[in-house]
């Protein structure tokens, strides 16, 4: 399987280092770093913040040409962007369109901030706990049917005991099926709702599910967000609409990943004063001005009047 193409945070100055960056892993020197603090991402990432988080209201489809001038700035260049749409299409994250010799892509689904929220459920207070029993499976089936339960919002609270919420639809035997665990495995339904003044039950969750450092991050990418949000659009960086257009969107791909890290537990076990809620409200600020900004405006300008349609006939790549 083919090495999936690394990009790192660029800057103009390394903007040729940044080209070279389609065959591999950037290399991001110490100061840059300095100027530039980031993540590294993925030529997939990349092109999916760009899709989901960085068009304006009413645009949902873009040309190849200007998808090309949107990722440049985030280390892609054509050849890159041509493999990873041609992956992600195969994969049905995005949908190809041809229209004449020209191509145009868009998500296959909606964002997941353009849907309308499901209505939470009340939690009742019961779990789900899974208990696997002593001898009845490889030890390699069994590492990897509990490392799906954790990615699934278990947590382990002892020896071949873990935990989660009953809360939504839970995966439990549709993961020990899979793994052919179901005859090593005890599923159980407990009850043992968090009363006022009793904080074992909170302080195991805290522990278990690691919420000090997720909440740390949560705060900390609303500071940075807060100082984006204030900052006038010529102090970002390396200057300018593309400046605030590329930092935009190293923050929108921050939140994704703190999203993919949250185990999205009910409210009556979450800490006072969870940030998630800030977070959410200032990541929706920064999403509405960078897609509305200079930057995605110039680029999306020259083909106002002949957009792309919002579907067409399918394309493998």
């Amino acid at each position: 399987m083919a090495m999936e193409t690394i990009l790192a945070y660029p800057t103009r100055k390394h903007a040729s280092a940044t080209r070279a960056a389609a065959t591999g892993l950037l290399h991001v020197e110490p100061n840059q770093a300095e100027v530039c603090p980031g993540p590294i991402l993925t030529a997939r990432q990349v092109a999916v913040t760009v899709l989901r988080d960085l068009l304006p209201p009413g645009v949902d489809v873009l040309w190849f040409s200007e998808f090309s001038a949107l990722t440049e700035p985030l280390g892609m260049n054509e050849r890159a962007l041509r493999t990873t749409l041609f992956r992600l299409a195969q994969q049905g994250v995005v949908q190809g369109i041809r229209i004449g010799k020209r191509s145009a892509y868009r998500l296959a689904i909606a964002p997941d901030w353009q849907r309308s929220p499901d209505k939470e459920a009340a939690w009742s207070g019961a779990w789900c706990v899974a208990i696997r029993l002593r001898g009845r499976a490889p030890p390699a089936r069994r590492a990897a049917c509990e490392a799906n339960l954790v990615a699934a919002g278990f947590r382990p609270v002892a020896a071949g005991v873990l935990l989660r919420p009953q809360f939504g639809a839970c995966p439990v035997h549709a993961i020990l099926e899979r793994h052919r665990m179901q005859d090593a495995t005890l599923v159980l339904t407990a009850e043992q709702p968090p009363t006022p003044g009793n904080r074992s039950v909170l302080d195991m969750v805290s522990d278990c599910w690691q919420l000090g450092p997720l909440m740390s991050d949560y705060q900390e990418l609303s500071r940075r967000c807060e100082e984006f949000l204030a900052c006038p659009m010529s102090n970002h960086l390396s200057g300018g609409a593309e400046g605030e257009f590329v930092k935009g969107a190293l923050l929108l791909h921050e939140w994704q990943t703190l999203l993919s890290r949250d185990p999205a537990l009910p409210a009556q076990l979450l800490p006072a004063q969870w940030p998630k809620e800030q977070a959410a409200a200032l990541i929706g600020e920064l999403r509405s001005r960078v897609a509305q900004g200079a930057f995605v405006r110039g680029v999306l300008a020259p083909a106002r009047n002949r957009r792309p349609p919002s579907s067409g006939a399918g394309l493998s790549g």
